[in-house]
């Protein structure tokens, strides 16, 4: 990521962008999605666990072979290093709760475990749904794996495979995702080729969630294309996440949101 094009991105989604708790936002779901999930404030019980949890990875010194599908190479980080650059931030991940939350899913499909910490948000959020969440990486997966023992989540399901590789046959066996969350390969070939698989499972109920749709100019492209598609009727672009929604009764709109 070339930090200073990062900046001009984000510094051109402030100013093009809205912060009206809602108002001004056509569709009446949408309406209430910006009001009553984006900006909730209640400090859900969860929060503090979840977050007591990801102060001590960040003080982890555990040093991990990172198996990297999505650049193809391979090297040595600390379980600390891991949980400060690569997992979402509280404010992101309790955004993915009260979305689980708010959605109801009966099965959640996330494709990036990391170590775990957002996937906690999305399993605590609904403990009746089934999710399953997908890390390439055996070590990562294994730690993310304890992490979930901690909590006593049950409904987890992890699998250590290749994105890539594993992808199809896991939409074959889990039928159908009704809340998504795409945090992978950060390209837009790779991005493009999930959200296409994705597609085939496609329902008016569905709703996905892509991280850092700003990340760079590829993926700010990729997000273009992605809105394009016939079968999403509205998205928010929140900087941080992209979030999707596939309801043909609503008007078809397109938002950019300060969160």
């Amino acid at each position: 990521m070339n930090r200073l094009n990062y900046l001009g991105r984000l510094l051109k989604h402030i100013f093009t962008a809205r912060h009206t708790l809602g108002f001004g936002v056509h569709s009446p779901y949408i309406f209430c999605f910006t009001r009553f999930v984006l900006y909730e404030k209640n400090p859900f019980y969860v929060y503090a666990e979840i977050e007591r949890l990801r102060r001590e990875l960040e003080n982890d010194r555990r040093v991990l072979q990172v198996t990297d599908f999505g650049t193809g190479k391979n090297r040595q980080s600390s379980v600390a290093s891991i949980a400060r650059k690569s997992l979402n931030s509280s404010k992101y991940g309790q955004l993915l709760f009260r979305m689980v939350r708010e959605a109801k899913p009966a099965v959640i499909l996330e494709l990036g475990t990391s170590l775990g910490i957002s996937t906690a948000y999305m399993a605590m959020a609904c403990t009746h749904a089934k999710c399953y969440t997908v890390e390439g990486c055996p070590q990562i997966a294994s730690i993310a794996s304890d992490n979930f023992l901690k909590f006593g989540l049950d409904n987890v399901r992890l699998r250590r495979m290749n994105i890539d590789e594993g992808l199809v046959p896991l939409l074959t066996e889990i039928e159908r995702p009704d809340f998504v969350f795409i945090d992978a390969n950060h390209t837009s070939d790779a991005l493009l080729r999930y959200f296409e698989i994705i597609m085939s499972k496609v329902h008016n109920d569905m709703v996905i969630v892509i991280d850092d749709i700003n990340w760079s100019d590829d993926m700010q492209e990729a997000w273009q294309q992605i809105k394009r598609h016939p079968n999403v009727i509205n998205s928010l672009d929140i900087f941080g996440f992209g979030i999707l929604f596939f309801n043909p009764e609503r008007n078809k709109m397109h938002y950019k949101m300060i969160f």
